[in-house]
């Protein structure tokens, strides 16, 4: 079941439909790997501040990526993290632990960013997830849905046919994205007919004036 505060989300405009969404799904994702290899070059380095921010924005790619997938576009990041938990996490598509690693980067991103605090350690960890995070979006954007797909570290793994337990989780994720589709339609079709009704409030109809040609016609026939 999709919840409340995403659904308020959602009315009040702050995750909105995106046509193009799943075209630039991959782009996305491709930008988080190149924020991710200059990432790991910067922290080769030493340069832990410049990592930690580059390594934000890796996973910021990546939850967009994901977010894409489902034509779908957000308002700000916190919006996204919202989004994020309801669409990947509560229907198992990811363990809960990858989808909130995006909430910690954007904590140290911004504690590095703004107000110049960051660690190696915090670095470290921050460089793991994003490589869980890209393969696991890998595993949705680009792997087949039949075949649930395992991250381990930094190495993708693709399973075998899924065991009576995945298959369950499977169903359960299909019903979500099902229900969340029939609610983003029904959000759809109120807007229109809003907006249908706006459109004839503003502009009234003209009446019709009734007449006959029966008269003419017989008058043209008898000259």
């Amino acid at each position: 079941m999709i919840g409340a505060n995403y659904l308020n989300f959602f009315k009040q405009g702050k995750i909105k439909p995106f046509s193009r969404g799943k075209g630039l799904a991959p782009v996305e994702l491709k930008a988080a790997g190149r924020d991710l290899k200059r990432a790991k070059k910067t922290y080769e380095e030493k340069d832990y501040k410049w990592a930690t921010i580059q390594l934000y924005h890796s996973i910021l790619h990546c939850a967009k990526a994901l977010l894409y997938n489902h034509n779908l576009r957000e308002q700000n990041q916190s919006y996204l993290i919202s989004a994020m938990r309801e669409l990947y996490a509560n229907t198992k598509i990811l363990p809960w632990e990858i989808v909130e690693s995006l909430q910690e980067a954007r904590y140290l991103g911004e504690d590095a960013d703004y107000y110049g605090r960051w660690s190696r350690q915090g670095c470290k960890k921050l460089l793991k997830d994003a490589r869980r995070f890209i393969n696991a979006a890998k595993g949705i954007l680009f792997s087949c849905a039949e075949y649930p797909v395992a991250c381990h570290g930094d190495v993708l793994l693709r399973q075998g046919p899924p065991s009576p337990r995945l298959r369950r989780d499977s169903s359960e994720a299909q019903r979500a994205k099902e229900n969340f589709g029939e609610i983003s339609s029904k959000l759809a079709f109120g807007e229109r007919r809003r907006k249908g009704a706006r459109r004839t409030a503003a502009k009234p109809r003209l009446p019709l004036r009734s007449f006959s040609v029966a008269g003419k016609g017989e008058a043209e026939l008898d000259g």
